[in-house]
């Protein structure tokens, strides 16, 4: 907080950089003139002085602190400003409904080389209240020791190794006022419980409970330190980061000159390592203690054993004699149903391949009935040309080059159809866009006839192994039904679509979509059953898609999937790439 106050004060510049160190410091920090006018006060000093407001202020005007605090305050920074040197200094603060608190003061000029900032001071703050505690504490204990045995007090010695005994001891030690709550606890304490003495300050020590004691426990407990007696026992306590830990500890109440209970002192011994121990130990006993028991009946059990061992080794003997038995009329078994199922698989194959068929025969008499045409209308011409006497040589060998054209491309297509027909006998690496072409080239003339727009977008160097004529089949199938679909629902701007690339597991993925209407998410999954069809009755087998699965599958380790997808269907083959 930077305002106007008439006082000199530092450049803006020095200003801002001090207000973006100061506000980072974690301690409380103040910039005041001689009169304690406060010029910069971060958020941890706005803390320890209950100050809310964003501008500068008088801190002697604070009604949250007590004037003695001001005016000791006061004090430290005359005697700082004449020593013209780093100062320090101890003072108790007050403030409304917060414990007092000793704080100790550091002084230092914002810049002691320049006379203009001299007028400014630094004043940072250190919460020693509980250092302070101990040291009352001790000077109390020493005071009654004087009173008691006067002339034999060696305070600069006894106290002071008193103290260092407190801070420097292996034991947890912690004091807490009449209501339990602490007020002093040595470096021991964080380094068991993780919290600072700040943290600890005036908090009760049941932060530390780890709710494996029950509430009667720590009923004793009190009820013994509150009639002033010892208590002795041990806790299961959770430190600050939440790990438990065992702890031995004394419990004993410090009592005035009169008896009465003041506070109360707590030494205590970590005791986590020998708890592990026990535990151990009385684990050990116990499965001692099983096993001995395990040995007597053991022993019982053995004696059984061996009668009933003489009977078991006679019923093996009968059931070995029925398991060979049951094995041999269990391989014949198996070996007929093999047998049966795959008769079963060359049957719909054959099935499968004779649809198929059909639908070929049907595609070639598409395919053929254009050249035909072609070759009717040139015929004709030569007829024509005959009868008007333009028929010559020239005519004649171009006529026959047109017509020898025409039939190659028929004889080509009678060739693609026979391949696509004879069986591969073993697997061989094959260009997945020769195949797809070639099965495009069976489906061409039906596909434009049916007004069918077919996109393909394949990764030209896809190579994939297994038998290219059982994958063209499967393409077919697939292409088939969407060209079914496409003419049962007359979809606008009909498409089939056929898309490959490589995926990053070394696998080609082939996706076939169309947009024929999708699939009764009810019957989705049931398209690949044997026999199982959405068509018509006499116009699809329910083999192919079956058939498909299974050259995938089965064929070509690979996996297919059905997805409606828009307003269509699409395929999903994923198939694992030539092997290298």
């Amino acid at each position: 907080m930077f305002e106007s106050i008439p006082q000199k004060t530092p450049s803006p510049t020095e200003l801002a950089r001090a207000q973006h160190l100061y506000s980072l410091l974690p301690i409380p920090l103040i910039i005041v003139n001689t009169q304690l006018q406060v010029f910069f006060s971060n958020e941890e000093a706005n803390t320890l002085f209950g100050h809310q407001q964003s501008d500068a202020y008088d801190l002697r005007k604070e009604n949250t602190i007590n004037k003695r605090f001001i005016e000791a305050l006061k004090q430290k920074l005359a005697c700082f400003i004449r020593s013209d040197n780093y100062s320090t200094g101890k003072l108790n603060l007050s403030r409304k409904n917060k414990p007092d608190i000793y704080l100790d003061c550091k002084f230092h000029f914002f810049d002691p080389h320049r006379v203009k900032e001299r007028e400014w001071i630094i004043i940072t703050f250190s919460d020693v209240t509980m250092e302070e505690n101990l040291s009352n504490r001790i000077n109390t204990i020493r005071n009654s020791f004087a009173s008691l045995h006067p002339g034999k007090l060696d305070e600069n010695r006894l106290f002071k190794r008193l103290n260092e005994a407190v801070l420097q001891s292996a034991n947890t030690i912690v004091i807490t006022n009449i209501q339990g709550d602490i007020v002093f606890a040595n470096p021991k304490f964080e380094e068991t419980t993780g919290y600072t003495p700040e943290e600890a300050y005036m908090k009760n020590p049941r932060i530390l409970k780890s709710g494996d004691q029950d509430e009667d426990y720590y009923k004793n407990l009190w009820q013994t330190i509150s009639s002033g007696k010892v208590w002795k026992g041990e806790f299961k306590n959770k430190n600050k980061w939440g790990n438990y830990y065992w702890e031995s500890a004394i419990i004993t109440p410090i009592k005035d000159a009169g008896g009465k209970v003041m506070e109360y002192l707590a030494i205590k011994e970590d005791i986590t390592e020998r708890k592990l121990i026990e535990q151990k130990l009385e684990k050990t006993l116990l499965e001692m203690e099983v096993s001995n028991r395990g040995y007597k009946m053991l022993n019982h059990d053995l004696k059984q054993e061996v009668e009933h061992r003489k009977a078991v080794e006679d019923e093996l003997k009968l059931q070995k004699q029925l398991l060979v038995q049951l094995n041999q009329n269990l391989e014949s078994q198996v070996e007929a149903e093999v047998k049966k199922n795959r008769k079963k698989d060359e049957l719909l194959l054959l099935q499968s391949r004779q649809a198929a068929m059909g639908e070929m025969i049907g595609n070639i008499a598409h395919q053929w009935r254009q050249p035909l045409n072609i070759i009717g209308l040139m015929v004709y011409d030569l007829t024509d040309a005959f009868r008007f006497n333009e028929l010559t040589t020239e005519y004649i060998d171009q006529s026959e080059k047109d017509i020898a054209a025409v039939l190659e491309h028929m004889s080509n297509t009678i060739d693609d159809f026979r391949n696509f027909f004879k069986p591969n006998k073993e697997k061989t690496s094959f260009r997945l866009t020769d195949v797809v072409n070639t099965s495009i080239s069976f489906l061409d003339a039906t596909l434009k006839g049916s007004g069918i727009n077919l996109v393909t977008e394949i990764n030209k160097g896809i190579n994939l192994y297994g038998y290219p004529s059982e994958f063209a089949q499967v393409l077919l199938n697939i292409l088939n039904n969407a060209r079914d679909a496409i003419n049962e629902n007359n979809p606008g701007n009909p498409y089939i679509s056929i898309k490959a690339q490589q995926n990053d597991f070394n696998q080609a993925v082939v996706i076939i979509a169309n947009n024929g209407g999708g699939i009764p998410q009810n019957i989705l999954q049931k398209i690949f059953e044997p026999y199982f069809t959405t068509k018509e009755p006499g116009k699809g087998t329910g083999v192919g898609l079956y058939m498909t699965k299974t050259i995938i599958e089965r064929n070509m380790s690979g996996s297919i999937n059905a997805q409606n997808y828009r307003d269509g269907v699409r395929f999903i083959l994923t198939i694992p790439l030539e092997i290298t």
